[in-house]
């Protein structure tokens, strides 16, 4: 028997999502991953992904059918409780969607690639996902992202900022972020490993210096940092990393992460205040609330819901409130006031939430009979 099943014709159609930084990323866990395993599992839509950056499939953007999209299929397992992604062939892909609809989901940083994708396929639905970038006024491909914007579908808003950039449009719609609840919830070990902590990539969106000072205030404490550089040279991680109590564990896979936040007393998020950094909503924060862990982080609008959980400092009062969060820690303070919290917001914005709620978007859009979700 086949560990996998053909994805059986769907009433919807084609999904095809567009990667940001590569399906394989292990950094990429965002809507695309969990919502289209979701989607393929139940059979909402046929799901494929198109990597740019995945080796094998060299793009050309050829606008004759039959050019190499690097397209990949979504196919669920016999039981349907996984999938497996599997590289398929132009030829495969443009012949399922020679007979039905397609929809080209994807995200502002990728609207060049998006705007390509719409002028080879023409697809019938465009579910475009803003995100912080659209509010950066240095934004690089700013006209694709204005071509995008006027033809989609749907527009996917991230944060505050990016409702306040979309504005009153009938199109918008507030999505805001998710995540997978029952990944995260791994007992906290009885001796921690380290004090304080982050996870995630290290870009410029990163305070490194924050968590250098918090290092030099706090020395007989250990400072656990999982995560790739992105740029190398970031200002300050140089330094932060020769400091004694600071452990470098490199990038962790998605899947051995929980564990390694689990023996993180406190998490970190220290943000620069650049125009992107200022209008994100960070996926890690809906993590961390997942994983009970209290979050020290410099402001962001997107936080402001949820200040009665976190704790929330400008830079030169973040030493400061990261102690008092492990005070609270060790005290059981946190627990008692705000842990229990934070696991009812992560419940309520699980992935499967999301993607019920997408589809149902998607049947108004589209038109489609609605159907009630499966599984």
């Amino acid at each position: 028997m086949s560990e996998y099943v053909t994805a059986a014709p769907s009433a919807r159609g084609v999904m095809l999502l567009m990667a940001i930084f590569g399906w394989r990323d292990d950094k990429l866990v965002d809507s695309f991953r969990h919502t289209a395993r979701i989607w393929a599992r139940r059979g909402d839509f046929d799901v494929w992904f198109l990597d740019p950056w995945y080796p094998q499939h060299p793009l050309d953007w050829s606008l004759a059918e039959g050019g190499d999209l690097g397209a990949h299929h979504v196919v669920p397992t016999a039981d349907r409780r996984d999938v497996i992604e599997t590289p398929a062939t132009s030829a495969d892909f443009y012949d399922a969607i020679r007979h039905a609809p397609l929809t080209l989901y994807g995200q502002s940083y990728s609207a060049t690639l998006m705007r390509i994708l719409d002028q080879v396929l023409a697809p019938d639905v465009i579910l475009y996902q803003v995100l912080e970038d659209a509010c950066d006024p240095a934004m690089a491909n700013r006209a694709d992202h204005d071509v995008m914007r006027a033809r989609a579908s749907l527009l996917l808003s991230i944060s505050p900022a990016t409702d306040r950039h979309l504005g009153s449009d009938p199109r918008v719609v507030q999505l805001g972020q998710y995540v997978d609840p029952d990944h995260w919830r791994v007992p906290a070990p009885a001796s921690p490993r380290w004090a304080f902590g982050f996870f995630g990539n290290f870009t410029d969106w990163i305070d490194c210096r924050l968590i250098a000072d918090l290092a030099r205030a706090c020395p007989t404490e250990r400072i656990g940092l999982v995560g790739p550089f992105r740029p190398e040279g970031l200002d300050g991680l140089a330094e932060l990393l020769q400091l004694p109590n600071v452990d470098y564990l490199g990038p962790v896979a998605h899947a051995e992460l929980p564990p390694v936040v689990a023996s993180m007393e406190v998490c970190l998020l220290p943000r620069t205040q650049s125009p992107r950094s200022l209008a994100c909503n960070p996926l890690k924060l809906y993590e961390c609330m997942a994983a009970g862990k209290p979050l020290v982080a410099t402001p962001l609008e997107a936080m402001q819901a949820y200040a009665d959980i976190l704790y929330l400092a400008p830079p030169q009062n973040f030493v400061a409130e990261a102690q008092r969060a492990l005070t609270d820690v060790r005290s059981g303070q946190f627990a008692l006031t705000r842990q229990e919290v934070g696991w009812s917001v992560a419940r309520e914005r699980s992935w499967a939430s999301r993607t019920n709620r997408l589809t149902a978007l998607w049947d108004e859009v589209a038109g489609a009979a609605t159907a009630p979700a499966a599984g």
